[in-house]
């Protein structure tokens, strides 16, 4: 039942979720309408866009590069009273992502580690833009750049890291499609892991997090990201 509130079934994405419903550590749970994760949202029509619209969302936080976003515009800008962020976490182009490391996992932690000046900006903009309603966060897969982005929120709200892989593996589930599509046009792909959102890839950021920062908390504020922004974000 509480995962089927979460999803919004959109005819022009695969991963669009609430990060809502999730137990915390002090006895309650992540609100409802807050925050909100997706795939690649630029081929959303009218009807999809009104479904995001009731469910409280006014802010869209895109997360792609601006080549990305060149190429594939957002649906959202200049429609109706949603704002359009844009907060790049790989800089300039995908260069800086693909293939760097080993694993999916150990990408996470770099990219938390080399890129920490993105991530201050981007919960500047996340704490100002909830303010304004409901905040969906996005890239083009919904995996990577949006699973840690998710990941970090969850973890500040205190939700268990059992509960956060468990949303990350979601994502291989609801894209298997997606991929399974993307894998027919380039047959010349054999392996096939880092379009998948696998528990382990999660399990090693989640344990990062932990043993290296203490957390995200530890994490953000070790950044330079203020108190008062990270108590803004949940409320």
């Amino acid at each position: 039942m509480t995962e089927a509130r979460r999803r919004i079934p959109l005819d022009g994405a695969w991963n669009v979720r609430d990060l809502g419903g999730y137990p915390t550590a002090d006895g309650s749970s992540t609100p409802y309408g807050r925050f909100f994760r997706g795939d690649d949202i630029t081929a959303l029509e009218e009807p999809d866009k009104e479904a995001l619209y009731r469910a409280g969302i006014r802010t869209i936080v895109d997360l792609r590069t601006p080549g990305e976003c060149e190429r594939r515009p957002n649906g959202f800008e200049g429609w109706r009273d949603v704002q359009v962020l844009h907060c790049s976490l790989l800089g300039a182009d995908l260069d800086g992502f693909t293939g760097f490391l080993r694993s999916l996992g150990e990408n996470y932690c770099e990219m938390i580690r080399r890129d920490s000046a993105y991530y201050v900006d981007l919960f500047a903009l996340l704490a100002e833009a909830v303010g304004r309603g409901g905040v969906l966060f996005h890239c083009s897969m919904g995996k990577d750049r949006t699973g840690v982005t998710a990941a970090l929120l969850l973890a500040l709200a205190g939700v268990a890291d059992v509960d956060i892989i468990a949303d990350y593996a979601l994502t291989d589930i609801y894209t298997a499609e997606k991929v399974r599509r993307i894998l027919a046009n380039f047959p010349d792909i054999e392996d096939d892991s880092m379009f998948r959102a696998r528990a382990e890839s999660m399990e090693q950021f989640t344990a990062c997090l932990r043993e290296t920062y203490g957390g995200a908390r530890g994490y953000l504020t070790g950044i330079g990201v203020p108190a008062a922004t990270l108590d803004a974000i949940w409320g």
